[in-house]
């Protein structure tokens, strides 16, 4: 802030950088989360096997920002995305859903024992998102009248399917990280 009071761009210029880095992240991450949700089906049958997916996007995205507030972010920028691009859902429940697997990334991510990019820490976030999304999506139907004669053998199944496929999400995105990353690494010039 003080280089933008004084007016020395020079002292503003790297914040501001680094500022607009994580917008365009979290915008173009959520984007393509809410894309790939929508479009990526894999005709599998089983529930919840897209979120193999857009949890590995929502993930990947989280790990590329390194900062508390990108899950959520992307998550209302998935929202937003959802409605610009009309995917049915009603605004309410787009913003719910979204907005609660952000919510779930930037918990999980806030655990002070959880690094990162360890395929422990995609795992678990992946999972948790996941989840969230089939639990709050099942809530706002139950709340409106729309899960009158579910089995709940089959709520089990799915629930153990949410999981499992956000844990490949996780996966996916930490081991696409770290391949990255060390590519990276390796095109550096040696000083």
């Amino acid at each position: 802030m003080r280089g933008l009071l004084t007016g020395n761009p020079a002292e503003a210029s790297p914040r501001i950088w680094e500022a607009a880095r994580f917008v365009a992240l979290i915008v173009t991450f959520g984007t393509v989360a809410a894309l790939v949700r929508r479009y990526v089906n894999f005709q599998l049958g089983i529930p919840g096997h897209s979120g193999v997916a857009w949890m590995a996007v929502l993930v990947l995205g989280y790990l590329l920002t390194r900062r508390f507030g990108a899950g959520i972010g992307m998550g209302v920028t998935s929202a937003l995305a959802s409605q610009a691009f009309g995917f049915g859902n009603s605004t309410a429940f787009s913003f719910a859903v979204f907005g609660s697997v952000g919510a779930a990334l930037d918990l999980v991510y806030a655990i002070p024992f959880i690094r990162r990019e360890s395929l422990f820490g995609g795992a678990l976030a992946g999972a948790v998102a996941h989840l969230t999304k089939f639990g709050v999506g099942k809530a706002i139907a139950l709340a409106v009248g729309g899960l009158k004669n579910v089995a709940f053998v089959g709520l089990g199944v799915a629930t153990l399917n949410h999981i499992l496929f956000g844990v490949v999400g996780g996966l996916i995105a930490v081991m696409i990280f770290t391949k990255a990353r060390s590519i990276a690494r390796d095109r550096r010039p040696r000083a």
